[in-house]
């Protein structure tokens, strides 16, 4: 198995180069040509060779990866999510022909949108389809009803340099640059987009607090979102009481810093030292007593 994905009541996955799904067949998202429920893992057939795939609530894309990458779609359209120019739902792979290139870097999908990153000489290119009802596709028609039935180049990510990764929600988009830089765009009623005002955003905008921390993966649930960001050492400055027993930093209390956690304790809290393998680091360093006990059980 080389990926697992799901969807609102059905699960996908690939098991050597074959798609297979199961559970609700509702708008015949298991890609079998009817809306028949399934209780155990069944082969798609229509695309050999599979590199990868994306679930939306009740839709699917998936990509062939040899000779070139070669998109399909199915499941439900009413937004026009599979990205064929219409909202007829699909029950069978469907291939999305509007791409005018074939090398993917990125595809995620939404309740009921879609977003695609493709590689060109220029540079990556980002396109959206689907519901853009809340602005999670940072395109011009915007509002209830909205449907963008056909790939679109997303404007205000053209000057985004090098787009690695997209994340969606249900009503919400993620971006992310080889830079390090996260965009976010669509429904904020919940703060997903990282930003303090509510409401909607319709065009992906710089998540401002992730500069700095150098943000290495990202994720979407229906109403959050997840960045991943590599373990940074705090400052000394920020920090006045051991972070476990609350004692106050004194002259003779000194801080000391967990090389696993990169927390700062007092010695009583930080007094044992072992090897951390995941690191790397082979001879003992010292570090705060609940992640000795973490690492020893491991």
């Amino acid at each position: 198995v080389t990926e697992v994905a799901c969807g609102a009541d059905f699960t996908a996955a690939v098991v050597d180069s074959a798609l297979l799904t199961w559970g609700c067949g509702k708008y015949g998202v298991l890609g079998h040509g009817d809306e028949k429920n399934l209780f155990t893992p069944t082969p798609v057939n229509g695309i050999n060779i599979v590199g990868g795939l994306a679930c939306g609530a009740h839709h699917i894309v998936a990509w062939s990866s040899m000779p070139t990458h070669t998109m399909y779609s199915w499941g439900l359209n009413s937004s026009g999510q599979l990205g064929h120019g219409h909202t007829k739902n699909l029950a069978r792979p469907q291939e999305i022909k509007a791409f005018p290139t074939p090398k993917l870097i990125s595809v995620s999908c939404g309740a009921a949108h879609t977003i695609v990153v493709t590689y060109e000489i220029a540079g990556s290119k980002t396109w959206g389809f689907g519901s853009n009802s809340c602005g999670q596709l940072a395109l011009d028609e915007v509002g209830q009803g909205s449907k963008i039935v056909s790939p679109q180049v997303i404007q205000s990510l053209r000057g985004a340099v090098g787009v690695q990764e997209v994340a969606c929600g249900a009503l919400h988009s993620l971006a992310r640059t080889e830079s390090g830089v996260v965009y976010a765009t669509g429904s904020n009623t919940f703060g997903q987009l990282g930003f303090d005002s509510k409401g909607f955003v319709n065009r992906f905008t710089v998540i401002k607090s992730l500069k700095g921390k150098n943000p290495r993966s990202i994720s979407c649930g229906g109403t959050h979102s997840f960045v991943m960001c590599p373990k940074t050492w705090l400052k000394d400055d920020d920090v006045t009481n051991c972070m476990k027993c609350r004692s106050v930093f004194t002259f003779i209390k000194r801080k000391h810093h967990c090389r696993n956690c990169c927390g700062i304790f007092c010695n009583d809290c930080s007094s044992r030292r072992i090897a951390i393998l995941t690191l790397k680091l082979k001879t003992p360093q010292r570090v705060c007593d609940a992640c000795y006990v973490q690492i020893k059980g491991g």
